[in-house]
C-alpha cells in the first residue's frame, strides 16, 4: 500500500513545502501531493528555480509527486465563455507546473452551474465534457495522466457528473483517453447516497489516484469534514480489502489538515 499525504491550503504545523516534504519522509511515506493553492503552493509565486528545487528534493527524499490543480475561483464547465477559456488556461498552467516538478499525475475538479448555469444546465454539462476532452488532448504527448476527481455534496451548484459514480464513468468511458482516468476521494463518495461499492465497481478499471479521509456519512449541512481515519463510518478495513483485490496499484493520499491528524490516521492504518 502506498501511503502519501497532501499538502492543502489549510494545513497547519508546516510553513514551507520542503519542511512537509522532510515530514513525509520521516514519516516513511511513499508520496506527497502539493495542491495549488496558497499559501503552499500558488504556482504563479514560484519560480523556475522553486519548482527545480521541489523536484529534486522529492527525489532526493525518494518521495514521488503528484499535484492537485487549483480549484479556488475557477469553473471549468462555466456558461460563460469568457470564465471557462481562462478556467481551462490555469488547468493547463497547472499541468505544465506538474511536468516541471516530476509529477505524473494531475487531479482536476469538475465544473459546477452558475445562476446562468441552472437556466442552461445542458450547456454546462456539455462544457464540462468538453473541457475535460481537451485537457486529455493537451496531456496526450506529456507524462501526465488526469484524474477526474468525484466530488462531496455540498451545494445547489453541482451536477450528476459531480459526485455520481455512472455519471463521472460514462465520461470518462466516453472521452477514451490513456490520459484520463479518475481520482476517487473515498471521503467525498461517503457523503452521497451512493455506497463505496458502486464507486469501487464503476470506478475501479479507471483509477489512477485515490485520497483518504474519513467523515460522518451523508447528512443535512456541511459532512465533508476530513477526518482522520477511523474516526467517522467509513468501514476502511473491509473496503481497502476490495480496492486490493481490484489491484489498484497507485497512491492512497490522506487529506488531513495536520501533523496529529496524520499520525493518528496512520497509527490506525497500521491496525488494519
Amino acid at each position: 500500500m502506498k501511503l502519501g499525504i497532501s499538502l492543502g491550503l489549510n494545513f497547519t504545523d508546516i510553513t514551507t513545502i520542503s519542511e512537509f516534504l522532510q515530514f513525509a519522509y520521516k514519516k516513511e511515506l511513499s508520496s506527497v501531493e502539493l495542491v495549488a493553492e496558497p499559501p503552499f503552493c500558488h504556482i504563479s509565486s514560484l519560480s523556475s528555480d522553486a519548482r527545480k528545487n521541489i523536484k529534486q528534493e522529492a527525489l532526493d527524499l525518494g518521495l514521488e509527486l503528484s499535484f492537485h490543480a487549483t480549484f479556488s475561483d475557477v469553473n471549468i464547465a462555466a456558461f460563460n465563455e469568457n470564465i471557462r477559456l481562462f478556467s481551462l488556461k490555469i488547468m493547463k498552467d497547472c499541468i505544465d507546473f506538474s511536468l516541471e516538478i516530476g509529477s505524473e499525475i494531475v487531479t482536476i475538479h469538475p465544473g459546477e452551474f452558475s445562476a446562468a448555469g441552472h437556466t442552461f444546465p445542458k450547456d454546462v454539462i456539455s462544457n464540462n465534457y468538453s473541457s475535460f476532452k481537451e485537457l486529455a488532448t493537451y496531456v496526450e504527448d506529456k507524462e501526465i495522466i488526469i484524474g477526474y476527481e468525484n466530488m462531496p455534496i455540498f451545494s445547489w451548484t453541482q451536477f450528476e457528473e459531480c459526485y455520481a459514480p455512472k455519471p463521472i464513468s460514462l465520461l470518462v468511458d466516453k472521452i477514451n483517453s490513456k490520459s484520463l482516468g479518475i481520482t476517487w476521494d473515498i471521503g467525498h463518495s461517503n457523503t452521497t447516497e451512493f455506497s463505496q461499492i458502486d464507486f469501487l465497481d464503476l470506478f475501479k478499471s479507471k483509477l489512477v489516484h485515490i485520497h483518504i479521509h474519513d467523515n460522518a456519512g451523508p447528512n443535512k449541512g456541511w459532512t465533508d469534514t476530513h477526518l482522520e481515519i477511523g474516526k467517522g463510518n467509513i468501514q476502511w478495513k473491509t473496503l481497502l480489502f476490495k480496492i486490493k483485490k481490484a489491484n489498484y496499484k497507485g497512491s492512497y493520499i490522506l487529506e488531513l489538515s495536520n501533523k496529529s491528524k496524520i499520525n493518528n490516521s496512520l497509527e490506525y492504518l497500521s491496525q488494519l
